[in-house]
Formats: C-alpha cells, sequence, structure tokens
C-alpha cells in the first residue's frame, strides 16, 4: 500500500509541478528571467526543470505524509510490544532481570489461578 501511495505522489508530483512552474514564471519576472538562463544552458537536458521540480515535489508530498502519519498513528501507551519482546542473550544482566520479571509474573498468575 506504501508503494502505490508512493506512485499516486509521483503521479500528482508530474502533473502539478510544470503548472507550478509556469504559475511561478507568470507571477514573477526575475524567476522567467532565471529560468529561461536555466533552460538555455546547452549542458543542461531539454526538461531538466521539470524533473528536478517533480522530484522535489515528490520528496515534499512524501515528507508531508509520513509526517502526517505518523503523528496521526501515536505512541503504544502500554508498549505491549516491546514487553512481548526479551532481552538480547549477549547482555547477561539484561537476561536475568527480564527471567526474574517473569517468574514474579508467572508467580502472580499462579496466585490469582488459586483464588479462583
Amino acid at each position: 500500500m506504501g508503494l502505490t501511495f508512493a506512485v499516486l505522489l509521483a503521479v500528482i508530483s508530474y502533473v502539478v509541478a510544470p503548472m507550478l512552474i509556469e504559475l511561478a514564471e507568470d507571477k514573477n519576472d526575475n524567476i522567467k528571467a532565471q529560468f529561461d538562463d536555466f533552460r538555455e544552458n546547452e549542458k543542461v537536458p531539454e526538461h531538466a526543470l521539470d524533473w528536478i521540480a517533480i522530484g522535489l515535489m515528490w520528496m515534499l508530498l512524501l515528507g508531508v505524509t509520513m509526517f502526517f502519519a505518523s503523528a496521526l498513528v501515536g505512541k503504544d501507551p502500554k508498549k505491549e510490544s516491546l514487553k512481548t519482546m526479551s532481552a538480547s542473550p549477549a547482555n547477561k544482566k539484561a537476561m536475568i532481570k527480564q527471567m526474574q520479571r517473569d517468574l514474579k509474573e508467572a508467580k502472580k498468575q499462579q496466585k490469582q489461578q488459586k483464588r479462583k
């Protein structure tokens, strides 16, 4: 789904970026002169300005959507995913602490089962 969304944003950028270039040229003569100088440069490919604008707009749209997606998802208040992960076997102290927590939790559950 993410790849499809990225391709969709690329298509939107492909359509909208040239329009924005034309709008900027219509609004400001200085920008139009600079764009014309850039286009007349022999070392630059013919539609390089359009492709640069498309790429920048695509990156901007991806960044904005990633920001809003991460802001809307938020954090897990209980952090269940971190609780289910055990410590790294290379870290002996963390493994001992994890085993002690697991043992304590098992004893707690056992007491609750006896009460029922």
